[in-house]
C-alpha cells in the first residue's frame, strides 16, 4: 500500500555517526569553521539519509546545529521559541520529548488546505 501523502515509503536513517564509524569518509566532508567555535568535544557530525519525500516530524533540537542538504531539496519550517506552547510537545518523561505529538501527515494536510483553524490546529492561528 502507498504511504500517506508526504510521508516516506522507504528507509530513513537519522542521527547516524557514520563518519565515526567509517573515518575515511571524513576526507569528503568539510566542517565549517563556525562549527568548531564551541567547547572542545562538542562537535557532533550526524548524517541523515532518506528517499525523496521523506518528512521529518515536528521537533526541536536540544543543541545548536547546522543543516546541509547534499542532494535534492528539503522544506524547513521554523518556529520561534515563543510558540513552543502551541506545538503539542510530548511529556518530559517521553523518550521522544523533543518531538511534537502532531503527525507529519496532519501538518501537511493542514498546510495544503490552508486551514489550521479546526481540531488540533486551532493553536496555530
Amino acid at each position: 500500500s502507498k504511504p500517506p501523502p508526504g510521508l516516506s515509503g522507504g528507509g530513513y536513517m537519522a542521527q547516524h555517526a557514520l563518519l565515526d564509524q567509517i573515518p575515511s569518509l571524513s576526507a569528503d566532508v568539510l566542517t565549517p569553521d563556525i562549527a568548531l567555535c564551541g567547547p572542545e568535544g562538542s562537535l557532533l557530525q550526524q548524517l541523515f539519509f532518506g528517499p525523496k519525500g521523506t518528512v521529518t516530524p515536528l521537533h526541536y533540537d536540544p543543541y545548536e546545529n547546522i543543516f546541509c542538504q547534499v542532494v535534492g531539496a528539503k522544506y524547513l519550517r521554523l518556529y520561534p521559541p515563543s510558540e513552543a506552547h502551541s506545538l503539542y510537545a510530548r511529556n518530559d518523561e517521553d523518550p521522544l520529548r523533543n518531538n511534537s505529538t502532531l503527525e507529519p501527515a496532519d501538518l501537511l494536510l493542514g498546510e495544503a488546505s490552508g486551514s489550521y483553524s479546526e481540531g488540533r490546529f486551532h493553536k496555530f492561528l
